[in-house]
């Protein structure tokens, strides 16, 4: 089976967002929820994912392994799955 996956996004996510990669046929994406943000900052931003995931459970799920992207295309919804750029290396 093939499996459409977007890379590396960092936007303001929003319920439309979220209908346009659905539109577009989307299984999964690959989301930067922090770039230039600190640790602290990093909770925030889990805390906003959290709310997002509860509000459009019926287009969205966090997704946390490869068999999360079967799911999201059996159940027409995409899987997002987090990225954190720079975090790490920032921190210290």
């Amino acid at each position: 089976m093939k499996f459409k996956i977007d890379n590396l996004q960092y936007c303001n996510w929003t319920r439309e967002v979220f209908e346009i990669n659905r539109e577009a046929g989307l299984d999964a994406v690959h989301v930067t929820i922090v770039y230039h943000e600190d640790f602290n900052e990093l909770g925030d931003q889990i805390k906003k994912w959290e709310k997002l995931f509860k509000d459009n459970s019926d287009l969205v799920f966090l997704g946390k392994d490869y068999k999360d992207i079967e799911k999201a295309n059996n159940e027409k919804k995409n899987g997002y799955f987090f990225w954190f750029s720079k975090l790490l290396a920032n921190r210290g």
